[in-house]
């Protein structure tokens, strides 16, 4: 009984601290959206299936995962972890980008 407890306690810190994370990154990624798509009309990344904003920033944050595990393992993140991350980026994303505007 007190080990399932301690597991969904650690589950639910997780969970908040990819809520926190992905609050901290959806400003600069949608402003990285409105920049790429109304200011320099470069590429459209909400035009595609595959978010290539999104994918980039996840690329990052599981190489910080890599050095997080060897240094501090509390702190790296897990799959859920990336999960919500994406699925916020993602939808603010979609939201920020140029069809939806």
């Amino acid at each position: 009984m007190g080990t399932s407890t301690s597991i969904c306690v650690g589950k639910s810190k997780s969970i908040y601290k990819a809520i926190f994370l992905g609050c901290i990154l959806i400003p600069f990624n949608s402003y990285w959206v409105v920049t790429i798509e109304m200011g320099r009309y470069l590429a459209y990344p909400t035009c595609i299936s595959l978010f290539f904003n999104v994918v980039f920033t996840l690329f990052v944050l599981q190489l910080l995962s890599l050095i997080l595990v060897r240094l501090l393992p509390r702190l790296a993140f897990t799959s859920h972890d990336l999960l919500i991350i994406y699925t916020m980026l993602s939808i603010a994303s979609g939201i920020s980008g140029l069809d939806m505007m």
